[in-house]
């Protein structure tokens, strides 16, 4: 179920690094949702999430 997940680790500032393939995979741009979901993060195209909302 999560074979595209990926561990990081936060940079001096904080700030984390989303693999460049992971990036491409879920079409990430500037505009972006992050949801939590359990014990985890998803983050989602905005547009794609978006359009998820819609049909559920």
């Amino acid at each position: 179920m999560y074979s595209g997940a990926a561990e990081v680790v936060l940079d001096p500032q904080g700030r984390l690094v989303i693999p460049s393939n992971l990036r491409a995979y879920a079409g990430l741009g500037k505009s972006v949702t992050v949801i939590g979901a359990g014990d985890h993060i998803e983050i989602w195209n905005l547009e794609t999430w978006e359009q998820r909302l819609e049909k559920n």
